[in-house]
């Protein structure tokens, strides 16, 4: 379950990315979602799965944030 709600933010990254009007909007609407999937966490095995693909998630919004 948590890999799927993490698979369907990661869908939603790019437009979501496009669709807010600011930073500051995007990164409210991320942590909003981040904290919603953490908080479906069982234990610590897994709030550490989650944690890792979030990373990956926001090194990937980063990478593509400085390349434009």
């Amino acid at each position: 379950a948590l890999d799927a709600m993490a698979d369907e933010l990661e869908r939603h990254l790019p437009r979501m990315r496009g669709t807010h009007d600011s930073e500051h909007d995007f990164w409210k609407w991320f942590a909003g979602e981040a904290a919603s999937i953490s908080a479906n966490a069982r234990n610590k095995a897994d709030l550490q799965h989650v944690c890792t693909r979030l990373n990956h998630m926001l090194e990937q919004v980063e990478d593509k944030r400085h390349r434009h």
